[in-house]
């Protein structure tokens, strides 16, 4: 028996052969940088292994220019970041807007109904009604009003409260000392003043008394005969005393005299006025006492020249 040739693969069976294989064995190469590829073709040329033209090639100049490319932020993606960063740094004023509108419509309300009370008039029980409707509107709107500046008030409270603490306890005690020091000082001045009008009165009748002594002699000497000692004495009259002076006080103060007025006999005072109408207004009338007397006392006035009177009190249920 004959022994047959062995038979040789074709091309195509290799080339098949080659396609299934190749991915089994085939090793992923790493990926080379933009870095590494200048570091290459910058060691080519020194070698004068790349020409000129390959340098400026379309397939380098993509090389290099593919990475800048891929770290670059596209266009709408970088508009896209900053507007985010705008609105995360911008404040949102809608709140705002929607608060300013709100108090600019609680505004206009508040007109409306300032505007309808003014125009309100009650002339029937119909009209009586309306007026009691919108006495409850404004109510209402008096209520809100309140509790929208309630927060307002509560700050001036504590505010008015934290001056009077440091007003009683920094202001105050400088106010009763320099208090206390002027009035020991208008004290003195008064006490002063009484001294020297006083002094002044008796320097007056001193004069008096040596001018009725002048006269008396003067009709002495008329009565001996002695005209002309007589007529001597009469020229010889005692000189006025001079103008008061103003007591003097020191340069870092003044001082002005004020005169006020006592009620030393209220009955006098209320004769003289019943006397003297025109100074009626010389007596006022305690009004607290008179309505307190009428709201206590049914009927007519127990006092002559005062009325009871009655007015009627609306309110709001």
């Amino acid at each position: 028996m004959s022994q047959e040739p062995a038979l040789e693969p074709s091309a195509d069976a290799e080339e098949v052969r080659a396609q299934i294989v190749a991915p089994t064995n085939q090793t992923v190469a790493p990926q080379e940088t933009a870095a590494d590829k200048v570091e290459d073709m910058a060691s080519n040329l020194a070698e004068g292994d790349m020409s000129s033209k390959e340098i400026g090639s379309p397939e380098i100049s993509a090389v290099d220019e593919t990475p800048a490319q891929s770290a670059e932020v596209p266009s709408d993606r970088s508009d896209d970041l900053s507007q985010r960063a705008e609105d995360e740094t911008t404040p949102t004023w809608n709140s705002v807007d929607s608060g300013v509108t709100k108090l600019d419509d609680a505004a206009e309300d508040t007109a409306k109904l300032i505007r309808k009370a003014k125009s309100t008039t009650v002339a029937d029980m119909n009209d009586c009604g309306d007026a009691g409707k919108l006495i409850r509107e404004l109510t209402r709107a008096v209520k809100q009003t309140k509790e929208e500046l309630a927060p307002l008030k509560t700050r001036l409270s504590s505010a008015k409260k934290e001056f009077q603490e440091a007003e009683s306890n920094r202001l105050k005690p400088l106010v009763e000392a320099e208090k206390l020091v002027k009035s020991s000082i208008e004290l003195f001045l008064t006490a002063e003043s009484a001294r020297r009008r006083h002094q002044r009165e008796l320097q007056e009748l001193s004069r008096q008394e040596t001018i009725a002594e002048r006269e008396k002699k003067i009709e002495t000497l008329e009565e001996e005969g002695k005209v002309e000692e007589a007529r001597t004495l009469a020229n010889e009259y005692p000189p006025e005393l001079p103008p008061a002076q103003p007591i003097p006080v020191p340069k870092m103060i003044s001082a002005k005299a004020t005169r006020r007025s006592e009620v030393s006999d209220l009955h006098t005072l209320i004769r003289y006025v019943a006397e003297h109408p025109e100074h009626c207004d010389l007596l006022r009338p305690a009004t607290l006492k008179l309505n307190a007397m009428a709201r206590k006392i049914p009927g007519k006035s127990p006092l002559p020249g005062v009325v009871f009177l009655t007015e009627q009190k609306v309110t709001s249920k």
